[in-house]
This record gives structure tokens, C-alpha cells and sequence, in this order.
């Protein structure tokens, strides 16, 4: 194994990667000359890509699927920080906007282009967060999505970590005002908690 170095958009020591896929190719984020964050693209071929923002000037990529699409969550000016998906074809599509709230994050995306992400709500409303998925529209063009809440176990939080390519997703949701359980959550179970690994749940209920 060679090391790469993959670069930077401007400021030495500022990057960071999240994610690859199987073809080499990493996402993550590069701050560039102005000290801004900014979710970039790196490829064998083409080196380091800046993949724009929503409006903000900053960024970050968390995660790219085997097709090269990309998801994670750029400043988008007065509605805070919004999901995002990325394509070569597309260029930087705004997620949040689908939602309405004040903040959300892309975190995963599988091969079949579903997203697993959060979304953060204004203060006073009945949830802090709650997990999201993302899923491309049957029959509409590149880019456009729906988006599905996924609830939570009982508590105002919740959050999705990961999924896979048959819409399963995981996460973690508070069930009251302390403690959070994993779940696991498909369109046919709904919401499933996942339990702790102790009977005081919290910090020593997550994996």
C-alpha cells in the first residue's frame, strides 16, 4: 500500500477525509485560502475538486457510493446548514430546502442513491432533531428527492448513522429525556428499537 497525498484547496494541514469508495475515490472536506471549509472530491485522474456550496461559501462531504454520488451538508445563507446531494450531472443539489427547517445533514448514501441524514428544528418545536431519509423520486429526473421523517423512539432526538442498498438505516434516538437506544428502521418495521447493551441507558447503550 502507497500512500496518497491527496492535497488541499488552499491551506496546508487543512483537510480532512470522510469517506472512499471501492474505486479510490475520497470525500471530505479542505479548508481553502480564505479559511473556509469547502466538501471536496478526490480522484486518481483528477486529483482534488471543490463541489460548491449552497450559498454560503463552506461545507463539508461525509460520504460517496459506489456511482461517485455524493452526499453532506453545505451553508446555504439564512437557512443555516442544509443536506446536499452531488453528482457530476447534477452538481450540488439542496436537500434541506425539501424539509424547511433551520438545519440538516446527509451522512450516508448507498448505491441506489437513498440518503440517510438529520434534520435540526427551530427552537420551541415538539423534536430537536430527528433521523431522515432522502430517496430519489421514482420516475423524476437526476437529483430530485423526497424526503421521509423516521420519527423517534419516545425522545425529542433522533439521528441515522448509515444505511444500505435495500433501505434498512440505523441510528439512535433518545426514548426519554436521558437516555438513547440504537434503532433500526425499514419502511416495512418502522422504527425498531435496538436496545442498550446495559439496563441504565445512556452513553452505555451506543455502539
Amino acid at each position: 500500500v502507497v500512500a496518497a497525498d491527496l492535497g488541499s484547496l488552499g491551506l496546508e494541514g487543512g483537510t480532512r477525509p470522510y469517506s472512499l469508495n471501492n474505486q479510490g475515490e475520497v470525500v471530505g472536506r479542505s479548508t481553502n485560502n480564505l479559511g473556509r471549509n469547502r466538501p471536496f472530491l478526490w480522484t486518481k485522474d483528477g486529483g482534488m475538486i471543490d463541489l460548491g456550496d449552497l450559498g454560503a461559501g463552506f461545507g463539508r462531504a461525509y460520504d460517496i457510493n459506489e456511482n461517485s454520488e455524493v452526499t453532506g451538508t453545505s451553508g446555504a445563507g439564512a437557512q443555516g446548514t442544509n443536506a446536499f446531494y452531488w453528482s457530476a450531472l447534477t452538481g450540488m443539489i439542496d436537500l434541506g430546502a425539501i424539509v424547511g427547517t433551520p438545519s440538516s445533514r446527509g451522512y450516508a448514501i448507498a448505491d441506489n442513491g437513498w440518503i440517510a441524514g438529520r434534520v435540526t428544528y427551530a427552537v420551541g418545536a415538539p423534536l430537536l432533531t430527528e433521523a431522515y431519509v432522502y430517496r430519489p423520486v421514482s420516475g423524476g429526473a437526476p437529483g430530485e428527492y423526497e424526503a421521509v421523517g423516521l420519527g423517534t423512539l419516545g425522545g425529542n432526538a433522533s439521528n441515522s448513522a448509515d444505511l444500505n442498498d435495500v433501505g434498512a438505516v440505523i441510528g439512535f434516538s433518545f426514548v426519554d429525556a436521558t437516555a438513547f437506544h440504537a434503532f433500526y428502521w425499514t419502511e416495512d418495521t418502522g422504527l425498531v428499537d435496538m436496545g442498550t447493551f446495559c439496563d441504565g441507558g445512556g452513553a452505555c447503550g451506543t455502539t
